[in-house]
């Protein structure tokens, strides 16, 4: 099995609503369709640090700056195929509602904010397969599990 390494960023607004793009373009092969909402997720770019990655995937997937900076706070395997996993860094990090992304990625487009509970709601062939493992994640490290 193969093991991709990645970033990932769970930005929440003042009212828990957790930000959201949606993938325009379709990898079968990790279980990515077309129209598959999801956070911001990036693959890491060989000798690429954790922190650079998190950087390029702010300016790629969302094009405008975040601040506070986000942070860590888990690391997470997911299978994404039977020849694929990724092993995901994960930052949190905190916005307002009026948050509007610009990514200068053809990849993805600005969705908006959701409920965590609604995204866990909506049919799989509509989240991406590591939705559930991250939001549990993080839950488990909100609630000091």
């Amino acid at each position: 099995m193969k093991i991709i390494n990645g970033v990932g960023l769970l930005q929440f607004d003042g009212l828990g609503r957790m930000f959201l793009l949606e993938e325009l373009i379709a990898k079968p092969h990790i279980n990515k369709l077309a129209g598959m909402l999801s956070c911001p997720l990036e693959t890491m770019k060989p000798d690429e640090s954790k922190d650079r990655a998190l950087e390029r995937m702010i300016f790629e997937e969302i094009g405008v700056e975040i601040t506070p900076t986000p942070k860590i706070f888990d690391t997470l395997l997911i299978p994404l195929s039977e020849e694929y996993s990724v092993l995901l860094s994960m930052y949190v990090g905190k916005s307002d509602e009026s948050f509007i992304s610009y990514p200068n990625d053809t990849d993805v487009k600005h969705f908006g904010w959701m409920y965590p509970v609604n995204v866990l709601r909506l049919a799989p062939q509509k989240r991406r397969i590591e939705v559930n493992p991250i939001l549990d994640a993080y839950f488990k490290f909100v609630n000091g599990v």
